[in-house]
């Protein structure tokens, strides 16, 4: 990933639980969002390109597995904890290359 942003972080800490460290490989650091002024918690997170996306998984701090979504090309699934607490969508902005694999 070459970006994250979230709803809100914690405490305002953005150097403690800011998005990036979701994505900084180290699961000594992690990433505390918080709601919205609209009561929402989102979480986004930009490639570098088009990629197919199959799964995300979400680990604790520990190297656990919470929750795994399992993608096709029009839905993700979840399995794991809490599920039905969040929902998961992968999109694209901005043109399409014309030579992408069909799924």
């Amino acid at each position: 990933p070459v970006s994250a942003e979230h709803s809100a972080t914690r405490d305002n800490n953005e150097a403690d639980y800011g998005a990036h460290r979701a994505i900084d490989l180290d699961f000594d650091t992690y990433s505390y969002t918080y709601p919205d002024q609209d009561g929402n918690n989102w979480f986004r997170l930009t490639l570098d390109q088009v990629h197919c996306v199959t799964q995300v998984i979400r680990y604790t701090s520990d190297g656990t597995t919470r929750r795994t979504w399992t993608c096709s090309d029009t839905q993700c699934t979840c399995t794991g904890t809490y599920c039905s607490r969040y929902t998961l969508t992968v999109s694209t902005t901005g043109t399409l290359p014309d030579n992408l694999p069909t799924v």
